[in-house]
């Protein structure tokens, strides 16, 4: 059978459908091994693709970082400055609500007072 093409048993997913050459076990893990060489030389440079594209961005990272701490700052300071204008915003609502009670309060003396002096130059009048 050596020369002829032979389904392999348990086909691998990424082999499936290849028939084996060969019958001959020490060149078959000769095949294999180089595939495995092959395999690892491609993840050796896609690594090394990988590490040069990290060095790449961390160069661009460190070249925008002066922008990104200001920028930083400023959005500390906005937010520290919102916070204060919302308590500020809550405090006049607050003298809102005051100073209309105390309008309230002033309209219903003056309204009694009104009466009150109604009644009082009625009797005097009234004599």
């Amino acid at each position: 059978m050596e020369g002829e093409y032979q389904k392999m048993d348990h086909e691998p997913q990424h082999l499936k459908g290849m028939k084996v050459v060969s019958n001959d076990s020490s060149e078959l893990a000769a095949i294999e091994r180089r595939q495995e060489l092959e395999q690892t030389r491609d993840l050796a440079r896609t690594v090394n693709d990988l590490k040069d594209m990290g060095h790449e961005l961390n160069h661009e990272v460190l070249a925008t970082d002066p922008l990104f701490q200001e920028t930083t700052q400023s959005i500390d300071v906005a937010g520290t400055e919102t916070d204060a204008g919302y308590r500020d915003l809550v405090k006049t609502d607050e003298y809102l609500q005051a100073y209309n009670r105390k309008v309230r309060c002033i309209i219903i003396t003056v309204v009694l007072g009104l009466i009150v002096g109604g009644v009082i130059l009625y009797f005097v009048l009234k004599k």
